[in-house]
């Protein structure tokens, strides 16, 4: 994101060292995770990860960073001065970039879900990306943990959509670039509903999980658009939000982050 007050935020955590960051729960007994996968030398990578690690660390969150080949010594380097390899898990994939179909390929894969539950013990996960900030950290989080799976709400009344010739349904929560998820519930839909992957189309990840979630919405709970605005937004504004997903430029998403930035400078 190219906003001035997007981009002042990220460099005051670019700027943290290790003291800022000396409640990290060891990588070995946390259970929930920042799980970003990027491949990339992405320049707002290590700012990202650290803006959201900063506000978690009192809450017992731990880290994964799945890289590729190419940003391998990037973000370790990145990293290494502020969070030490004893509080992140390095996941080196081989890919050297992703499509968004890729992506959204790997997630609807159920051996993903199968390393992060097995491999690292992981029962929540909050997904992220570069375009994302989180604003709020702990029980702005940690409260939506009831839910199986919470995203910023789609615009004008979501999206209808079918999946391997079920019922159309429309479906609200929601954007998957910043989502919180139960990774068993994730595994059990990877499961049993295979992801389309070889559909003409490509279906976005968080649309096929939204829709099974909304298929079996009597086993999984997700949360109504209005609640879910409070976890995060993109185009559906709540100035109560805990963080952002590539929202447009507008004031209200200026006013949020100066918001944050003020919270930030009180700490």
């Amino acid at each position: 994101m190219n906003h001035p007050c997007w981009t002042e935020y990220l460099q005051r955590f670019d700027r943290l060292g290790a003291d800022a960051f000396k409640h990290l729960q060891s990588k070995h007994a946390a259970r929930k995770f920042c799980v970003i996968i990027e491949p990339r030398q992405h320049p707002n990578l290590i700012p990202v990860i650290k803006n959201f690690m900063f506000l978690l660390q009192h809450t017992g969150w731990g880290l994964i960073v799945c890289h590729g080949p190419d940003n391998e010594t990037f973000v370790k380097d990145g990293l290494s001065h502020a969070i030490s390899d004893e509080q992140i898990h390095y996941v080196r994939m081989v890919q050297h970039n992703l499509t968004t179909r890729e992506y959204s390929e790997m997630l609807g894969n159920p051996m993903l879900w199968q390393c992060l539950l097995d491999g690292f013990k992981c029962e929540h996960a909050l997904i992220f990306q570069c375009d994302t900030l989180l604003l709020k950290g702990g029980d702005a989080i940690d409260s939506f943990l009831k839910y199986d799976y919470v995203g910023a709400p789609w615009p004008d009344g979501g999206i209808m959509t079918s999946l391997n010739n079920g019922r159309p349904m429309q479906i609200t929560v929601g954007n998957g670039g910043l989502s919180l998820r139960n990774v068993r519930v994730m595994l059990a839909i990877t499961r049993k509903h295979r992801y389309p992957s070889d559909s003409e189309i490509s279906v976005p990840e968080d649309v096929y999980f939204s829709y099974w979630l909304k298929m079996h919405e009597s086993v999984y709970w997700v949360p109504d658009s209005e609640e879910a605005s409070a976890f995060a937004v993109e185009h559906i504004h709540n100035h109560a939000a805990a963080g952002l997903h590539a929202p447009p430029s507008s004031c209200e998403v200026n006013e949020m982050i100066m918001a944050a930035a003020i919270r930030m400078n009180s700490k």
